[in-house]
């Protein structure tokens, strides 16, 4: 296998090495013999350190490349295509296809209705592919139910982007909304040939969804239903309103956007060494005692395992990917604000874009879609209550489903051992209801 050294690792490496050794540098000595003993402590802890630090250096330079989508697809014999679209903006998106199921060539001349999954934050079109096709993967078993699965990402992730250089982190959901989403609704359906499709969105997949049915509603009409997985719309009480108290101090957050411009949160570099180091870090034969777990639950909630050890070192391989620091601060606002609005540039500049000192909010009675919304008791990230508001905002809800699993949390609507009979079992069921 080719070995990858980059100087970056190395540093860490050289720092991990000084840090440790200052430390647990000995105690002076004064005597000869004290000295004498003092270099061989010292030298003896250089060497079990330097062993320790290049021996994970190795580990992480031989670890193979995390896998790709099309990769664990392909793991499970299903077929895969790799598609690209351009957007209005010129930003070029990755759309991940499963045309059929591994038994089901035969019948791939079959018209089978289009299905899009689209990923939240911090995710891309690899983690809809963790869980595996006999247990609960959504893509896996729609595939197996007869559906064409389109996978789509949203731009900023680790797959195929623009290129644009600093141009392209200057996106917040909102671009996702006017650009990404068109975008891939007009591409599958053009491809295809079906007028209507289905849409399954999680967590910010979905508040891109939102934003571009509210500000192009001729996009409804390509909407056969939305399945609406955790949204993150409304933030009154994101993580029990807890989270407000960071609110002050999105003004300094603004002020360097403004000067230094959108800047990515999570370098791409930073995020493909992370699916290299995490993945052994969080093994669970190195993590014995579960502390990546323990850190994870911390974040997202407690599921009560419905999240393995096993299965969050494989979430490590792909995830956490890039997002803009736009992104978070406009997330931010919506914190602040209550509302499900556009970007707020300060009084000045939205004078100019918008024409008024105050962001617009998103129309919701626009989106005449048949929307599902579906939150689990303990998702303090799209919590029950700010599901309610959307709820309420909607003019078309099919269903406002409550997963029966009281320690259900955000990422279990990806990763839960149980997730296929908790949620996606009504996910079908509702997408049969529209076919």
């Amino acid at each position: 296998m080719k070995l990858h050294t980059n100087p970056a690792i190395w540093h860490v490496a050289s720092f991990t090495l000084f840090l440790v050794c200052v430390l647990s540098y000995p105690k002076p000595a004064t005597s000869a013999s004290g000295i004498a003993s003092l270099l061989q402590q010292i030298t003896s802890v250089w060497t079990r350190t330097l062993g320790g630090v290049l021996g994970f250096a190795s580990l992480v330079l031989r670890s193979s490349n995390p896998p790709s989508t099309v990769d664990l697809i392909r793991k499970h014999r299903y077929p895969a295509e790799t598609h690209y679209t351009r957007t209005e903006d010129n930003v070029v998106l990755e759309i991940h296809r499963i045309p059929h199921g591994p038994m089901l060539e035969l019948f791939r001349l079959n018209r089978r209705i289009p299905v899009v999954l689209m990923h939240g934050i911090l995710q891309s079109s690899s983690d809809w592919l963790l869980n595996t096709p006999s247990q609960n993967s959504l893509a896996f078993m729609l595939s197996n139910e007869g559906y064409d699965v389109w996978i789509g990402n949203h731009r900023g992730n680790l797959n195929k982007n623009s290129g644009l250089g600093q141009r392209s982190w200057n996106y917040s959901f909102h671009e996702m909304g006017v650009y990404d989403v068109p975008a891939i609704l007009k591409y599958v359906t053009e491809y295809t040939g079906f007028r209507k499709i289905h849409y399954v969105a999680f967590s910010m997949g979905n508040t891109a969804l939102l934003a571009a049915l509210s500000k192009q509603p001729n996009l409804n009409s390509m909407i056969r239903t939305g399945i609406a997985l955790g949204p993150s719309i409304f933030q009154d009480n994101y993580v029990n309103g807890w989270l407000k108290l960071i609110v002050p101090f999105a003004g300094l957050a603004e002020v360097l956007q403004n000067n230094v411009g959108s800047v990515p949160m999570l370098h791409p570099f930073v995020a493909s060494l992370l699916h290299r180091i995490l993945p052994i870090i969080c093994h669970p034969r190195i993590d014995v005692i579960g502390v990546c777990l323990t850190v994870s639950n911390a974040i997202f909630g407690y599921d009560r395992g419905q999240i393995t050890k096993e299965k969050l070192a494989l979430v490590t391989q792909v995830s956490p990917t890039p997002i803009s620091s736009k992104l978070l601060l406009h997330y931010i606002q919506e914190l602040g604000s209550g509302r499900f609005c556009e970007y707020d540039y300060g009084s000045e500049k939205n004078l100019k874009v918008y024409g008024t000192t105050k962001p617009p909010d998103y129309n919701l009675t626009n989106v005449v879609a048949p929307i599902a919304i579906m939150f689990g008791e303990e998702d303090f990230l799209a919590h029950r209550l700010d599901a309610l508001t959307l709820v309420n905002k909607l003019p078309n809800v099919e269903d406002f489903y409550k997963v029966p699993y009281q320690h259900f949390t955000h990422m279990d609507f990806c990763y839960a051992e149980d997730v296929r009979v908790l949620v996606y079992n009504r996910v079908l069921e509702i997408l049969r209801r529209y076919d």
